[in-house]
Order: C-alpha cells, then structure tokens, then sequence
C-alpha cells in the first residue's frame, strides 16, 4: 500500500461532530473543555486520529509524531486491538485502522494536474526516512524538501512530488526537479 493524493480531495473527519464545530466553535470547545479523559483513553483517540491521517503508519511513526516514547506507542497500537489491522508496504510492516480499508481499497481517483502542497501538508509530513523516500526517491531532492529550517511547500504533479515552492509577500518561486 502506497499513500494516494486523493485523499486530499475527500472529506472524511474524525469527529462525526465537526459541523457543530464549523456551527458553533465556543460551545463546541466549552463542552470538550468539560469533558476530562483519562490519559490511556486519550493516547488511543491520538493513535486512532494518527493512523486516520497517515495510516498506514508503524508505532515509530507514531512516536515521532506524538513524542511519545517506543513503549508507548506499541502499547496503544497493542490496545487497540481489532480497531487497527497489520499491512504490508513498500517501506514495511504498519497498521492502518480497519474501518479506513474499504477507502484505501478503492480505485484511486485521477490526480490533479498541480497541487502546491502548502508547508507540512498531512500527505508529504510522514515521520520517517523510509516514508519520505517513497515520495521523494532522490536523497538530494529529499533534503531540499525537508530542511533543517523552515519547510517549503511542495509542488505535486499528476501525484507526484517534483519540486518545491516558498512564498514571499505577494511572490511565490516554484522550483521544479525536472
């Protein structure tokens, strides 16, 4: 399983509530607010929301991104149990949720012509090398995209990351690789 660009073009929340969000943001986050959850419970909803966005995703992954130690992370992939199923993909073993299969299973849709991926985007900010190698083969071109410094946004053609863009005022410069 390899990460498709169509997800960009759905939408698919996590919170089934979301639109009470959109409706009403201070009532919405008053009564979360009011709602206390206890710290095993709210690193399963994180491993849950992780794996929705980036999944299919290993616990390293994982623990990078959330800043939790190893053990933690296995433990609530571990505790997720039959919520989560074990897959196979070009940069190894990972988890996905069940209830996201039938989406990843389906035909994916025809890429856009161009994208520019703003700085961080969810479909380039994966946590590990052997993740950003599957979008950016070339080790030089990977090091351009992901600095030490301030991330540019990338440039997606037909589903494929080839080059960068960085915004300055009302100018933006594209780099292409090709």
């Amino acid at each position: 399983l390899v990460p498709r660009q169509d997800h960009l073009q759905r939408h698919d929340p996590v919170d089934p509530d979301l639109d009470r969000l959109v409706d009403d943001p201070h009532a919405a986050a008053a009564e979360f607010v009011q709602q206390p959850v206890a710290a095993d419970e709210a690193l399963l909803e994180l491993a849950r929301r992780f794996l929705h966005v980036y999944g299919p995703a290993g616990t390293r992954a994982f623990g990078i991104w959330a800043s939790v130690g190893a053990q933690s992370a296995v433990r609530a992939f571990d505790e997720l149990g039959a919520e989560v199923i074990p897959v196979l993909t070009p940069a190894g073993d990972a988890f996905m949720l069940a209830r996201d299969e039938p989406a990843i299973r389906e035909a994916p849709s025809p890429p856009a012509a161009a994208r520019l991926l703003p700085s961080g985007d969810a479909y380039w900010l994966h946590g590990t090398s052997e993740q950003r190698a599957l979008l950016v083969p070339d080790a030089k071109r990977r090091g351009e995209l992901w600095t030490p410094r301030v991330w540019p946004g990338a440039l997606l053609v037909e589903g494929e990351i080839v080059g960068t863009w960085r915004r300055a005022q009302r100018t933006v410069t594209i780099q292409l690789w090709r």
